[in-house]
């Protein structure tokens, strides 16, 4: 988060991601407002993925403090297909509710060019915060017509996680090279309880596992024809032939896969770092913790927003 000085500019700017244009809403399912015994002329409503969490409801707090609105939040359904359902229906709808909504980039992709977001004006996003950005990235992802329609507000990176008990009962201290992560594989492989990778293959995640892997083995996930790529799906491939990935992974989201982890039922997966905060919560932490990435061909990873 930022602080507290930087606020009004940056939260003006975030509060326009995915700004619907209604007026101020009121969310029949929330009234939750932070300020609950101060009476704002203004509210807001904000739809979001952590609005359940003390952190951001703190947050959202001090904000109410610095721009003297009221903000109301509504927490956005866990189940991603079910969280991507709810918002293009409000979007597609029109319904007035909700004024800012927190999207992923998927979304932003896709609702852009559908003409359901209102495009941000200078006044709400001046060049020098839009300097701020990778360029490519805005261009790409934020821009439609050469008009920006969101503000990239959190910087999530994929990151290698481990459980240090399972690695060390599989005689790893680590985990640096493609053999190391191999024979965490074949230690718990063959269709045991606990396996040495986890990871979210459901159809709204595949693209998640399969990119990441394209990146270790030095691919290009916009080329099938690199033959890093190729080697990246095969390898995947036969991770589930050789029984050395639990079938289950092939059905389960984030969060499925984020509890299993903390149960144990994994030594190690790939997560993004706005997830980190299910493992800091654990009181296991310390044994399942962040790690170096491990090297096959490349270090490279994911990085969104």
């Amino acid at each position: 988060m930022m602080y507290l000085g930087r606020l009004h500019r940056a939260l003006c700017c975030w509060l326009a991601a995915a700004l619907l244009c209604s007026g101020c809403g009121t969310a029949e399912e929330t009234e939750r407002t932070s300020a609950e015994n101060k009476q704002y002329t203004e509210y807001i409503t904000l739809m979001h993925s952590e609005s359940d969490t003390e952190e951001f409801q703190e947050y959202i707090r001090q904000a109410e403090e610095e721009l003297q609105i009221g903000i109301r939040l509504v927490q956005t359904p866990g189940n991603a297909d079910n969280r991507h359902a709810r918002i293009a229906t409000i979007l597609s709808s029109g319904d007035s509710s909700v004024d800012i909504i927190g999207i992923n980039d998927e979304m932003m992709s896709e609702f852009r060019k559908k003409g359901y977001l209102e495009p941000l004006g200078e006044d709400v996003l001046p060049q020098e915060i839009l300097d701020c950005y990778p360029q490519d990235y805005l261009k790409t992802i934020a821009m439609e017509n050469g008009k920006m329609y969101s503000v990239p507000y959190m910087l999530d990176i994929m990151l290698y996680c481990v459980n240090q008990d399972l690695l060390e009962q599989a005689g790893l201290q680590e985990v640096r090279t493609q053999k190391d992560f191999e024979r965490l594989l074949d230690y718990y492989s063959g269709g045991n309880a606990i396996f040495g990778y986890g990871g979210a293959w459901e159809e709204s995640y595949a693209y998640n596992e399969i990119s990441q892997f394209v990146n270790l083995f030095g691919g290009d996930y916009s080329s099938w024809s690199d033959p890093g790529s190729g080697k990246a799906v095969k390898y995947l491939h036969d991770m589930v032939q050789n029984q050395e990935v639990a079938e289950g992974i092939l059905l389960d989201q984030h969060e499925q896969m984020g509890q299993k982890f903390l149960s144990g039922q994994y030594a190690s997966m790939f997560l993004y770092s706005g997830s980190v905060n299910l493992l800091m919560k654990s009181e296991s932490y310390r044994q399942m913790h962040v790690a170096a990435l491990p090297e096959f061909v490349s270090r490279t990873t994911n990085i969104a927003t």
